[in-house]
């Protein structure tokens, strides 16, 4: 028998930081894929005035994307982001946006990808408009990111206030329908010359009113708030946010009958202070939802790595649980390195959940009917018609551990009566089972009728022959080439650990149980200990244990290289223009780009100096072009 009782599916008061632990009569909506959301978006942002404020949180954003596409007269047309969003700021709303300072921001112009350049971008412009921004580095390390996607539109009228929350960033790509049909789709918000697109983009966000709405609030403005510097580069002085949020919580009254609880990533030793304790509540959400479970675990997510999170899923299968997995087909961007590290990542878990449940355990990618790939980008978990949890966090450790994440659990006391594996009269929440039918129906292409009863379903959804031509989804299958030389690491590694053999060729320190140890040694044995270090850097950085050891031993030195080249170059560059003089916080807050030269910025102070980017003020723009140039390692 399924329990509606959030009380059952939500963590208890004294595992969560936030009080209460969680809020009743909220009004959740599901937007299935980009087009929903942004449409929805646009509308809040629309209605934001003087009595509003709108907190942006962001992995990346696109300015530039186009809302709620239209083609008028053969020509792509319609409101982009920026400027919906400038135009609230002009009519007085409070804008505030917080975004990912990746590395990259604070390098020379070359270094500097598209992900960057839009973050920027939108920064300067929300600034420009009278709003304000930060590129957030605040980090656990520098292989972490910020990557909670967030919108919070609070309003000083009462019960006007909305959020909404997920997967989905406002850039490029993300813009979808569920036909997933872009081919055929003129209003796709993309001009022909811009970034190759993904032939589909499947993904999910949640818009929330109600009490919940204020906790949402409160989590981006402890983000906001926290009095530390969120990035070190005078070029990014601009975004580090120059007011505080000082006003009081939005009035946010019953909208709905939905219970909500919200979770949070913030890395131990990071947040909410250096040193401080960090917050895991996603992981113990989705740990005590998966130990909940009695009939079926249904998840999105474009990654399925080894993580905290698949223990307890291996022991659902153990007792009987359905579970169903639908995933990214394809890493993007598909570069070799890293599609193999996930295909190995991902082949382990897969192999634990096959043996730990057998025909009880499917996954699926989805595909157009051309072949092409639909990618998985939601972070989605359902669990017996009853719990829901949407967000911005994967199934890997760093969005347990080491990334900002944010994410809702969903709890819904409006119940339906439906028959569950054919027993009638089962209790579930109607916000879950209206859910679970809607994207069953999308990805699998079968009518919600024939969808009620979530176990006879996944008979319909189990296909033992390929699937038809029709149909999105697809069995999928973890490919390891035969030459990969990982099964064998793998082997040789569990040998020593086990002590069951010495291999005389491969020396290891007395004492040394590590096993992430063991087998770098194995892999610089077999490849090379260059080789060795990349693949385990690499891995470690997109699936950190909770005790990273490659992160930094590799991490570290390498960012202090980079230091040590800017600082010599520095140097030589005093040496090449002659005297200088130091750059003051205050003097770096008055500071106007005037031109970039190799790749290096150069600023004008307000008392006529000119600044370059590695902290030194010269005298005339002459000298400052010079200095660049010296910077860059070009002399000529």
């Amino acid at each position: 028998m399924a329990v509606i009782d959030p009380a059952h599916w939500f963590l208890a008061a004294d595992k969560t930081p936030r009080t209460p632990h969680f809020t009743r009569g909220n009004a959740v909506a599901p937007l299935l894929d980009g087009r929903t959301y942004m449409a929805a978006l646009q509308g809040v942002i629309a209605a934001c005035d003087q009595s509003s404020s709108l907190f942006i949180s962001g992995w990346r954003i696109t300015g530039d994307m186009r809302l709620n596409p239209t083609v008028v007269n053969g020509k792509l047309t319609g409101e982009r982001f920026v400027d919906a969003v400038s135009a609230a700021a002009k009519r007085g709303c409070s804008v505030k946006a917080l975004m990912y300072n990746l590395p990259g921001t604070e390098g020379p112009g070359p270094f500097r990808q598209a992900h960057v350049q839009d973050n920027m971008a939108f920064a300067r412009a929300v600034i420009a408009s009278g709003g304000d921004a930060i590129l957030d580095g605040r980090l656990a390390n520098p292989l972490a990111s910020h990557h909670q996607k967030f919108v919070v539109a609070a309003s000083k009228r009462r019960g006007q206030s909305k959020a909404f929350i997920g997967g989905i960033d406002i850039c490029r790509d993300r813009w979808d329908s569920p036909a997933h049909n872009h081919g055929e789709d003129k209003a796709w918000p993309w001009e022909p010359w811009e970034e190759k697109r993904l032939a589909g983009w499947h993904d999910i966000q949640a818009q929330v009113e109600g009490p919940a709405v204020v906790q949402l609030w409160h989590a981006f403005r402890a983000r906001w708030n926290d009095p530390r510097q969120p990035n070190h580069h005078p070029l990014c002085v601009d975004f580090r946010g120059r007011s505080r949020i000082d006003d009081a919580a939005p009035d946010c009254p019953e909208a709905g009958k939905i219970a909500v609880q919200v979770h949070q990533t913030l890395p131990a030793g990071v947040f909410p202070e250096t040193g401080g304790t960090g917050e895991a509540t996603i992981l113990e959400a989705h740990e005590r939802a998966i130990e909940q479970a009695q009939h079926y675990i249904y998840i999105e997510d474009q990654y399925f790595w080894p993580c905290p999170l698949v223990e307890p899923v291996e022991a659902a299968l153990r007792r009987g649980v359905h579970v169903l997995m639908v995933v990214a087909r394809d890493d993007v961007p598909p570069t070799p390195a890293l599609a193999s590290i996930s295909n190995r990542m991902r082949h382990e878990v897969v192999e634990r959940l096959r043996k730990a449940g057998g025909d009880h355990f499917q996954m699926y990618h989805l595909e157009r009917p051309s072949g092409e790939q639909i990618y998985v980008h939601a972070k989605l978990m359902i669990v017996d018609d009853c719990y829901v949890s949407i967000g911005s966090a994967n199934f890997n450790g760093r969005s347990m551990t080491n990334d900002t994440e944010i994410e809702i659990g969903i709890v819904d006391e409006t119940t339906e009566t439906i028959s569950i594996a054919g027993v009638p009269n089962q209790k579930v929440c109607k916000f879950a089972h209206d859910l679970r039918k809607k994207l069953w129906s999308e990805n699998f292409q079968q009518p919600e009728a024939q969808l009620q009863d979530p176990i006879l379903a996944l008979s319909r959804l189990w296909p033992a022959a390929p699937p038809a031509k029709h149909q999105r989804a697809h069995p999928h299958h973890v490919k390891i080439s035969p030459l990969d030389i990982d099964p064998v690491a793998e082997y040789i590694t569990t040998l020593i650990m086990e002590n069951l053999l010495e291999f005389p060729c491969i020396k290891l320190p007395p004492g040394l149980t590590n096993r992430s140890l063991v087998k770098v040694a194995v892999d610089a044995t077999l490849r090379g200990p260059q080789c060795a270090l990349l693949l385990k850097a690499l891995e470690e950085g997109e699936n950190p244990d909770f005790h990273p050891t490659i992160a930094n031993l590799v991490g570290r030195p390498v960012a202090m290289a980079w230091r040590e080249l800017w600082a010599r170059r520095a140097a030589h560059a005093v040496h090449f223009v002659g005297k200088h003089t130091p750059v003051s916080e205050t003097d770096q807050a008055g500071q106007k780009l005037v031109e970039a030269r190799n790749g290096v910025q150069i600023f004008q102070l307000s008392d006529g100096r000119y600044h370059v980017v590695s902290h030194f003020a010269v005298p005339s723009i002459e000298a400052a072009r010079a200095a660049a140039m010296a910077i860059s390692g070009d002399t000529g």
